[in-house]
Formats: structure tokens, C-alpha cells, sequence
């Protein structure tokens, strides 16, 4: 075999992953999104006033959320399970499920 066509075959198993171990792994992130509200004021007023969000915004997080093609995402400060909704409407349906762990102490305000 010649020695020009020897390099170029072992650069082709390296590129294909050919002869590589591969290491099962889960990506995971997480996301403080700061008042994240359902936008509706009669479910948390003071959330509400201090949410900087409009529904063009939220498109464009999900957008973003969607390109990070995480398995498990964390996200932080988030008013209710309305509010995931709400995140999940910009989103394809199905593709994604969530489970709210409310914050039970220290109570903040």
C-alpha cells in the first residue's frame, strides 16, 4: 500500500468516528429567566409590572431554547405552570414536558 494512501484512509476513519468509543452523556442546562410571567396581572400583579417580556421576546427565547438541543433544561424564577405554558405555546407541541418544583421556604419577596 502506498504511503500517501495510508494517511489519508486513517484520516477518514477519524472523521467518520470509525474505531472512536463513543460515551453515552445527557446535556443538561439550566436558566435563570428572572419574573417569568404568565402575562396575566390578575395572577401576580407585582410579577407582572416587572416583567420586561412581550410575546415577540418569548418567541425569541424559545428560538434560542430550541437551538441549545438540550435533553434537561432548568430554568429558575419562573411565576407558575401557566407561565410554562405559555413558554411551551412559542414551542412544537410535544416535543417538550416539564415539572414544576415549587419553592416552599425561605419565602422571599
Amino acid at each position: 500500500m502506498s504511503k500517501v494512501f495510508l494517511p489519508l484512509i486513517c484520516a477518514v476513519f477519524f472523521v467518520a468516528g470509525w474505531g472512536t468509543s463513543q460515551t453515552p452523556s445527557v446535556q443538561i442546562g439550566t436558566w435563570n429567566l428572572g419574573f417569568f410571567t404568565d402575562l396575566n396581572r390578575a395572577t401576580g400583579q407585582w410579577c407582572e409590572e416587572h416583567n420586561p417580556r412581550t410575546p415577540k421576546v418569548i418567541e425569541e427565547m424559545t428560538q434560542f431554547l430550541d437551538s441549545l438541543d438540550l435533553e434537561v433544561l432548568a430554568l429558575e424564577e419562573v411565576e407558575d405552570a401557566e407561565a410554562l405554558d405559555l413558554l411551551l405555546s412559542f414551542m412544537l407541541p410535544g416535543k417538550y414536558a416539564y415539572i414544576v418544583s415549587p419553592q416552599t421556604a425561605p419565602e422571599t419577596f
